[in-house]
């Protein structure tokens, strides 16, 4: 029987409970579930909680810039509702889908807003392809990958050719903002290596079993 710890414990609270009850633990859909919902709890709460320090921010020290957190309030509403389908519903191949392309558009539209190749927005467009691959499978991170791989050759082209996107976000304060791409960039590739990584052990442990 495969060890249980406080980890994975936590990792399958977040499951819906009526998909807890009817997927095989060990399967990839239930290693592809469990990775959805940690994920969709991860963005959300991380978005929620930089859009909070941002708001903060802006309303004691640059009340003219709260009309660009309407913008974060938007993007995190979308979030926020797909992470109610996937609870309610529990419909894990649509949320899963829904996920990795909402995701990818969204931080393209930020990066382009926020300046293009000089985004620093453009940080984030790493973690599409790993949460594609991790929740849809080999050929949604495949087609993740060749898009990114895409919008990053025309973002280099448009730069070579002295076409400059404006950045809406130019009169916020650029190390916050940047402060802020790092920290939800490196708290979702950590939350996908560590859900990949349990996975595996999973596996391993499982495989063990006489």
């Amino acid at each position: 029987m495969v060890k249980r710890d406080a980890l994975g414990d936590l990792f399958e609270s977040l499951i819906p409970l009526a998909l807890r009850k009817t997927l095989v633990r060990g399967s990839s859909d239930f290693v592809r579930v469990r990775a959805l919902a940690t994920i969709l709890v991860a963005i959300t709460t991380l978005s929620i909680a930089a859009t909070l320090l941002v708001t903060l921010q802006h309303l004691v020290f640059q009340p003219e810039l709260l009309y660009l957190d309407l913008i974060s309030m938007g993007i995190i509403s979308i979030f926020i509702l797909q992470t109610w389908i996937f609870y309610k519903f529990g419909n894990y191949k649509l949320s899963g889908k829904l996920l990795t392309h909402t995701l990818f558009v969204t931080v393209l539209l930020l990066v382009i807003v926020s300046g293009g190749y000089d985004s620093e927005m453009r940080l984030l467009l790493l973690c599409t392809p790993m949460i594609a691959c991790l929740i849809g499978g080999q050929r949604e991170g495949i087609y993740c990958i060749a898009f990114t791989v895409v919008v990053g050759l025309l973002l280099t082209f448009m730069k070579s050719q002295g076409i400059v996107l404006e950045n809406m976000f130019q009169q916020a304060s650029g190390h916050i903002t940047s402060t802020m791409c790092w920290v939800i960039l490196i708290a979702l590739m950590a939350t996908c290596l560590t859900v990949y990584e349990y996975s595996a052990l999973e596996k391993l442990q499982g495989d063990k079993k006489p």
